[in-house]
């Protein structure tokens, strides 16, 4: 690999170690609404996982931001 490519490879293992960390958190707040039953940690797991899906989303690594090379025509 030469270098160039470093700095990539950096921000992609930033982001997956991000991703880890909200997967990770939503996970431990389930576990705690199951041994409590209170319903604010639901609040939590679903603000991770909207934040897990807004970083999928938004990801410059992902493929739906790769743009089509052969847009539909309008």
């Amino acid at each position: 690999m030469t270098g160039d490519f470093l700095p990539l490879v950096g921000r992609i293992q930033q982001s997956l170690e991000d991703l880890d960390a909200i997967v990770y958190r939503a996970d431990t707040l389930i576990d705690k609404y199951q041994t409590s039953l209170d319903d604010g940690y639901l609040d939590g797991v679903a603000l991770n996982l909207h934040t897990f899906y807004s970083a999928i989303h938004f990801n410059p690594f992902a493929p739906s931001a790769v743009p089509d090379p052969c847009p539909p025509s309008s």
